[in-house]
């Protein structure tokens, strides 16, 4: 399956993936929609140890995509030479695969459905990127903080059971009332927009700069977010789900043009530099 990373074997390390869409019609637009992704994971999600649990999330909007069902911009994604995913399109998220914490891996992406990883085209992205020290992570596909430069955003994700997933609080009497499995709902900041504040049925829930998550545990419900540009609003209102024991994450993304030639740069990320910081106290997870 296409989603799926099929060919890691041919790896000779644990390798780290990558996706950085283009247009493959050719035409570049300058600006286009800051649009909500969406991702759900069932919690506890288990890591074997010593390695990270990746995703990658293809976030980066050329086409003009105003959700996530739109699709288009199909990618392929070479590492260390090898062919690892084709025919990713926007919105897609592909993993997890476990990976070694601390490899490093050479990642190209090229334009198009099935590109040959020996083309002597020119990959949009070129970028060696390692695995961090996080238990679980995805890799977002976006625009980056600003106009031409765009990235892979690595984003911590809250994968460990909320407060009441299938536990009765050490406190409760005997003959406690029944208690709802809590689910948890995450908002990462991956556009290519200044700081954004979200609130969660009409209620503020902080703010986020470029690169931040916020989150809370919640009670099984349908609820509405939305997230604001100053006084604009640029995502939703949207009205999300939570399921009991699950995590659920809403990546904010949004692009502008694509540099001229490839960024080749090294991405190395500790786990001090890349998690994923709680922009306000009240919204915390």
């Amino acid at each position: 399956m296409k989603r799926v990373l099929a060919l890691l074997g041919v790896l000779s390390l644990a390798a780290m993936f990558g996706v950085v869409p283009v247009t493959s019609a050719g035409a570049i637009p300058t600006t286009t929609p800051v649009v909500a992704l969406f991702q759900t994971i069932d919690v506890p999600l288990f890591a074997i140890k010593g390695s990270a649990e990746v995703y990658v999330v293809h976030g980066l909007n050329l086409a003009g995509q105003t959700a996530q069902a739109d699709r288009g911009t199909a990618v392929t994604v070479c590492a260390n030479g090898a062919p690892l995913l084709s025919d990713l399109q926007f919105g897609d998220v592909a993993g997890p695969v476990s990976l070694l914490i601390g490899s490093t891996v050479a990642v190209k992406v090229f334009a198009g459905a099935a590109v040959d990883c020996a083309s002597a085209a020119t990959p949009v992205i070129s970028q060696d990127v390692t695995v961090p020290d996080m238990h679980a992570v995805a890799l977002v596909a976006t625009s980056g903080p600003g106009p031409l430069t765009p990235a892979l955003l690595p984003v911590e994700l809250n994968v460990n059971p909320p407060e009441f997933c299938g536990n009765v609080p050490v406190s409760a009497p005997a003959a406690p009332a029944p208690i709802p499995d809590d689910g948890h709902m995450q908002v990462a900041h991956a556009a290519a927009a200044g700081t954004v504040s979200v609130t969660l049925d009409g209620t503020p829930k902080g703010t986020l700069a470029y690169g931040e998550t916020n989150g809370q545990d919640l009670a099984p419900a349908t609820y509405s977010v939305e997230a604001f540009l100053g006084a604009t609003p640029i995502v939703g209102p949207a009205n999300v789900v939570i399921d009991s024991c699950v995590s659920t994450i809403i990546y904010v993304v949004g692009n502008q043009t694509l540099p001229e030639a490839p960024k080749n740069p090294t991405t190395a990320l500790p786990a001090a530099a890349a998690k994923a910081t709680t922009a306000s106290p009240e919204f915390t997870g």
